[in-house]
């Protein structure tokens, strides 16, 4: 999905789970066609693929869309961090994320 000129982002710390918060891992780790969903839910063209790298919570993911359109790649990014949500904050551990203008 990534391609070798992909950029992988990590999250920042404040962006990631607390670990003095007990949750039940199986319970909130999201399927990748959750997270195309979503994705698609704020992005309607968003031609978008994800899969696992690492794990049950390690994504790797692909959007390509109009949107995009004259935003630079931080810009870009922003839009499918908004449209994941609560799910980059407290479910997904890492996410490479390649964006690219349709």
């Amino acid at each position: 999905m990534c391609s070798s000129g992909g950029h992988v982002v990590s999250m920042p710390p404040m962006m990631q789970q607390s670990s003095d918060t007990p949750i039940q891992k199986a319970d909130v780790i999201p399927k990748p066609q959750e997270l195309a969903e979503l994705v698609r839910r704020h992005i309607p063209d968003a031609v978008v693929e994800v899969g696992l790298f690492s794990g049950d919570d390690h994504f790797e993911m692909s959007v390509t869309s109009s949107a995009f359109a004259g935003k630079n790649r931080v810009a870009q990014h922003k839009m499918v961090y908004a449209a994941l949500g609560d799910h980059m904050r407290q479910r997904v551990h890492a996410l490479a994320l390649t964006t690219r203008a349709a």
